[in-house]
């Protein structure tokens, strides 16, 4: 199609030259072969270049001169002779210079368009382009590896008819992302993966709709980005169930370890020897952060693989507080101090919230000045129970504050990491834990002054109490009105009201 533009606007300006120089020269060129004399340097420019075919022009105005203008005066060129060779020259060479142009311009976007085929077809993600209307005009290798098709017809297929969406809310997630892409006119990701089904194959994928716009904004396509990570999905669950059986495995030997460690204990407090007394406390201490980290590492594989189970029940909020620090006190020797708000009763995994309050504690013991003392804090606030555990340490930046809770993440310099031990997973675990309870986690620190760890949950609040008048029919009414797990009703002994 450009090919026969590009002849046809050739032809064009032959007729307007041709025009031009009977109109308003004047020049009577019919015994002249005008169109063959701009064949051969159209010729020679099409296949040598812009210097030889201005050669060749000239070399055909002068045998044109010579042969054509005047043939009975081979070597005395008049006046006109010369006007008509140099309007000649001019007329070619506009001719020439137009054509190398174009000859150029698809030269230029011929280059362009194989890189752009060998990028496409290297990029493993799936790209497909459409037009306007959204019909499919253009998919690479991996679009069609990924669509287990050979064809798709072009321009009749609807990019919405090829994306098989396993789920309504999916579907409509790339709608939206396609609307967006188009009121915004910029590139738009899907926020989270979706599902395709190819056939019996289920995939995971991000979409991206990003628009193409012309000089005027207006949108003339779309291109369409499909990153398949199914793979990469399946290889980490069967790495985290790997993980996990490995670490149940390993938490089973550390519970016979720490079984005979205390035997011995038990067995050693006997003898009254210090030293070894001394030994086998550190002893269980190390057992303690072993297991402490095999379970952390548990928990990852359990969360990465959406098993990580609650219990929940009710239980007031102080006792658990209490019992964690006493557990924690008997083999720590800084002092921790607890101070708050009593009676405050929850609705939780009773065991998931002392892994969160043992993890705030003991990283404030290992990131405190040894003399020092922390602090357990309980207060309530808005519905929420908000404990906080405060130390007086050197304090977070405010760069590691944006990475705390990430996994596998520890602060600090690398003489720290070194001297305290630790696996990063405690703090992710907890967010994990606390978003689980619809609960919230976050720290507020400063430089040099310590640290305040904090995480809320909702609490139960008291039953509420109504007071009535005593006659039977408005009290029967309450009853069906309200609900009774809420709200008590009791009769008064007075004969009055009845709350």
């Amino acid at each position: 199609m450009k090919r026969l533009i590009s002849i046809l606007l050739f032809l064009f300006l032959l007729i307007l030259i041709y025009d031009f120089r009977v109109r308003f020269i004047g020049s009577d060129i019919s015994h002249t072969p005008f169109l063959l004399g701009f064949l051969l340097p159209v010729v020679s420019a099409l296949l040598w270049g812009f210097l030889p075919s201005m050669l060749v022009l000239l070399s055909t105005a002068l045998l044109m001169g010579f042969f054509s203008l005047t043939p009975y005066n081979l070597f005395l060129l008049t006046a006109a002779d010369i006007k008509e060779m140099s309007l000649f020259m001019l007329e070619g060479s506009i001719i020439l210079i137009l054509i190398l142009v174009l000859k150029k311009s698809r030269e230029t976007e011929h280059d362009l368009n194989e890189r752009f085929q060998i990028i496409l077809s290297s990029i493993q993600d799936a790209v497909i382009s459409t037009n306007s209307k959204q019909k499919i005009e253009y998919f690479n290798d991996s679009a069609q590896k990924l669509f287990r098709s050979q064809y798709i017809a072009f321009e009749t297929t609807n990019i919405t008819e090829l994306f098989m969406f396993q789920k309504k809310v999916d579907k409509k997630l790339f709608l939206n992302t396609l609307q967006r892409a188009k009121s915004q006119k910029k590139l738009v990701k899907t926020n989270r993966l979706v599902s395709l089904t190819v056939g019996a194959v289920h995939l995971d994928v991000y979409i991206t709709v990003a628009p193409i716009n012309d000089i005027n904004k207006n949108i003339i396509g779309y291109v369409f980005i499909i990153r398949d990570i199914s793979e990469q999905l399946e290889m980490e669950r069967q790495r985290e169930a790997l993980l996990g059986s490995i670490s149940h495995e390993l938490k089973n030997y550390i519970a016979g370890i720490e079984g005979y460690a205390q035997v011995i204990t038990r067995k050693l407090q006997r003898t009254q020897n210090s030293e070894l007394d001394t030994f086998m406390t550190k002893l269980n201490h190390k057992i303690k952060t072993m297991r402490l980290m095999i379970t952390s590492m548990l928990d990852l594989s359990k969360l990465k693989l959406g098993r990580l189970d609650m219990h929940q029940s009710e239980f007031l909020i102080e006792e658990l507080i209490g019992a964690t620090i006493h557990d924690i006190q008997l083999t720590e020797k800084q002092k921790i101090i607890f101070t708050g708000k009593t009676s405050l009763k929850v609705y939780a995994d009773k065991l998931r919230i002392a892994q969160v309050l043992t993890n705030f504690i003991t990283n404030a013991l290992k990131y405190s000045p040894v003399n020092s003392q922390v602090e357990v804090i309980l207060h309530s606030k808005d519905g929420e129970a908000i404990v906080g555990v405060r130390d007086y340490g050197k304090g977070i930046t405010a760069q590691q504050m944006k990475m705390i809770f990430t996994p596998f993440y520890r602060g600090g310099s690398e003489d720290e990491k070194m001297k305290v031990s630790g696996s990063g997973l405690g703090l992710y675990i907890s967010r994990a834990i606390m978003r689980q309870h619809n609960g919230r986690i976050w720290v507020n620190s400063k430089a040099g002054k310590g640290s305040t760890f904090y995480f809320s949950l909702p609490y139960i609040e008291k039953p509420k109490r109504l007071v009535v008048k005593s006659e039977k029919t408005i009290l029967e009414k309450f009853k069906k009105m309200i609900k009774l797990d809420q709200i008590s009703i009791k009769k008064s002994k007075s004969k009055k009201s009845t709350t």
